[in-house]
């Protein structure tokens, strides 16, 4: 899989759309400055997923849209697309997209902030193409995006930094990534399983408290209904007992009416008689004595039979009164019972809703808890992994640092041999010189000349040494340098491995 072509559209300088084809042999892009080089890696890391504005030498997420010039008007909208060819199938590729031939990574910013994220044309996250990414071992910020002024970030990096570009080339980061996810899933699962434990105990406070009051309300229910049952057969009872009496009393007052006619006629006969006996009364005064008695107790019973009727028709009244308070009562009591048979009602629907909540959030629990096994299972599985490429990565920086130190060790050698092979030179120099000085004397000096010709064979002697001494140096240095070489070449090789994992 290799980049096959860019396309841009509205982006920074690219205010039209251009497509920038990668053909293979194509190692670099060149140009004058100000012509769009370093605004082409920009689009690059802008598409693979890069969110700091800073990183993309602007201030705010917008700059990257094309701002406008003297000639043309400023645009709404950036666009970048990254095409890959992915005819051979690379195993770096994420499995879900290696059957396709070609995979084309879309990123579209508008003027009011909206995003669109696009695989192959469909709409995705950028959390999808971050992971597209990270399963390559590539990276907005990573290894393979150097801008300038950073080339020595490798040489000077420090140890953890190392183990994190040599994690992302290997691809590795992505499982440490999957790896926090679902730690940061399971401690969200955690907190939500703690959520519902809170929900569930006051649930079940909930549910024994109803419980107590449908109990009460049975309870009340049912001697409601016996009240009820005894409250009828005392109204039966006591209508039976009151028509009975009712019955009785219109009886007597029927028979005292029938007294009374009698008593009224029997006064009228007496009354009379009186006359009568008054008109005669001077005859006989123990005859009027009498006839008085019996008109005395003639009206004396007349009283108590106007006084019984009186109290019959207040206690006739007063039944009435009571048979209407009695009916009153009656159907208060069964409005009563009807409200109470909705409250009942309620409650046992209440009480329903909370158990079928109730069995929900068991299910919940149970379903929360198989996935908590799942992400427990998945994390020690990554684990397992983070473990044996930690292993393999400590490796591969012990190796790394050997190879540093044994060529800083180098470098350091080369760098002395260099001063040594230029105060060599310098001495040769200036023994070429004296030899120039003296191969330029007179032959007034040949006496000199042969005077010194032995010292002078010893200074020739000294600088055949020296020459010899310079060689070996020489051959010391190229063996060094090809020493490196070999370690450089299997510092690639252990890389490139440890990307194949």
């Amino acid at each position: 899989m290799h980049l096959k072509k860019l396309i841009v559209s509205g982006f920074k300088s690219f205010a039209d759309k251009v497509t920038l084809n990668f053909d293979e042999g194509i190692t670099g892009i060149v140009g004058p400055n100000g012509s769009g080089k370093s605004n082409v890696i920009d689009a690059v890391r802008w598409v693979m997923g890069e969110q700091n504005a800073k990183y993309l030498r602007g201030e705010v997420a917008t700059d990257i849209i094309f701002a406008g010039s003297d000639k043309r008007k400023a645009l709404g909208m950036a666009e970048v697309t990254l095409v890959f060819d992915n005819r051979e199938g690379s195993s770096f590729c994420p499995p879900e997209y290696r059957h396709e031939a070609e995979i084309a990574l879309t990123r579209r910013l508008y003027i009011d902030g909206e995003r669109e994220y696009m695989i192959n044309k469909k709409p995705c996250r950028l959390k999808d193409i971050v992971s597209f990414f990270a399963t390559t071992g590539l990276g907005g910020r990573s290894y393979s995006m150097i801008q300038q002024g950073q080339v020595d970030r490798i040489l000077n990096a420090k140890p953890e930094d190392v183990r994190e570009i040599l994690e992302e080339a290997a691809g590795t980061l992505i499982f440490k990534s999957r790896q926090q996810a679902a730690q940061k899933k399971l401690e969200n699962t955690q907190e939500n399983l703690k959520r519902i434990d809170d929900l569930l105990r006051e649930l079940v406070a909930q549910l024994d408290a109803l419980k107590e009051q449908v109990e009460k309300v049975e309870a009340w229910k049912t001697v409601s209904t016996r009240l009820k049952e005894q409250e009828l057969k005392l109204f039966s009872h006591n209508f039976r007992h009151f028509s009975t009496k009712l019955l009785e009393v219109a009886g007597q007052l029927e028979n005292d009416s029938d007294s009374e006619i009698k008593a009224v006629t029997d006064l009228s006969v007496m009354e009379a008689r009186v006359e009568e006996l008054q008109s005669s009364l001077a005859e006989s005064d123990p005859e009027l004595e009498q006839v008085r008695e019996e008109i005395s107790h003639l009206r004396e019973q007349i009283v108590r039979a106007e006084s019984f009727i009186t109290s019959a028709l207040k206690t006739l009244e007063g039944g009435q009164r009571r048979m209407l308070e009695l009916d009153t009562q009656i159907g208060e009591e069964q409005e009563n019972l009807k409200a109470l048979e909705t409250s009942v009602e309620t409650k046992t629907a209440d009480f329903d809703r909370l158990t079928s909540e109730l069995e929900r959030l068991k299910d919940m629990i149970e379903s929360f808890q198989d996935e908590v096994d799942s992400v427990e299972e998945a994390a020690q599985v990554f684990q397992n992994r983070s473990q044996d490429l930690e292993d393999e990565v400590r490796n591969l920086e012990h190796l790394l640092e050997s190879n540093r130190l044994r060529c800083e060790s180098i470098e350091r050698d080369r760098k002395r041999l260099l001063i040594e092979f230029q105060t060599y030179s310098e001495r040769k120099e200036a023994l070429d010189a004296n030899v120039r000085t003296l191969s330029d004397k007179t032959e007034e000096a040949r006496a000199l000349l042969n005077d010194r010709q032995s010292g002078l064979d010893q200074e020739l002697q000294t600088k055949q040494d020296l020459e010899l001494n310079v060689q070996r140096r020489e051959q010391w240095m190229r063996e060094s340098s090809k020493l490196r070489d070999q370690h450089k070449e299997a510092y690639l090789t252990a890389r490139a491995k440890l990307k194949s994992l």
